[in-house]
């Protein structure tokens, strides 16, 4: 019986915590989305085309081939991107978070054909994809949320004979502990 009621006291203590969490986070996922966004852009630096002179050299030695590329798991390898590219990407961002969904749409569509083999393209791409939800993922959050506390109140109702037992138990424990040791300390 009490290994019960201390699952079942976990269990509502896990529910009312997640249930905090969840009211505490109420941005939507689109804005947290472009939030990430905006500091990916921030981060990335554009490659400039700088004028260069060349010069020929000639050195000494065997002739090398070309030295392989080190390939790490999960990098994709530097994002180089030039500025027109990123300020196109950015304009599209921008709209995005000015709350204009079909402008940065349509921005982020004509950057994805003005650069088709842009590392950003991804990006763009799931941005254009939660722009046209029009908020589908955020509905079903809340539905989510909506249906956990539910149980979360159902369960709390399924609990209070429960509580209500235990608070018997417990102070029919208590009183006979306060017998007990009045009867130690009159009988000593």
């Amino acid at each position: 019986m009490l290994k019960k009621i201390s699952i079942l006291t976990a269990f509502l203590l896990l529910m009312g915590t997640s249930s905090l969490l969840a009211q505490e986070k109420s941005e939507s996922v689109f804005s947290s989305w472009i939030k990430s966004i905006q500091q990916k852009i921030d981060h990335i630096l554009p490659k400039k085309t700088l004028p260069l002179s060349t010069g020929v050299a000639g050195i000494r030695g065997a002739k090398e081939e070309g030295a392989a590329k080190l390939y790490w798991k999960g990098k994709q390898g530097a994002e180089a991107v030039t500025e027109e590219e990123l300020s196109k990407f950015k304009a599209g961002i921008d709209l995005a978070e000015k709350g204009d969904r079909q402008g940065s749409i349509k921005t982020l569509e004509e950057f994805m054909k003005q650069y088709p083999d842009s590392a950003l393209i991804p990006d763009a791409k799931k941005t254009i994809d939660l722009a046209k939800g029009n908020g589908t993922v955020e509905k079903k959050v809340e539905a989510v949320q909506q249906k956990k506390d539910q149980i979360i109140e159902e369960k709390k109702e399924e609990t209070k004979p429960v509580k209500k037992e235990v608070k018997k138990t417990v102070k029919k424990k208590v009183k006979k502990n306060i017998k007990t040791a009045a009867t130690k300390t009159t009988g000593n």
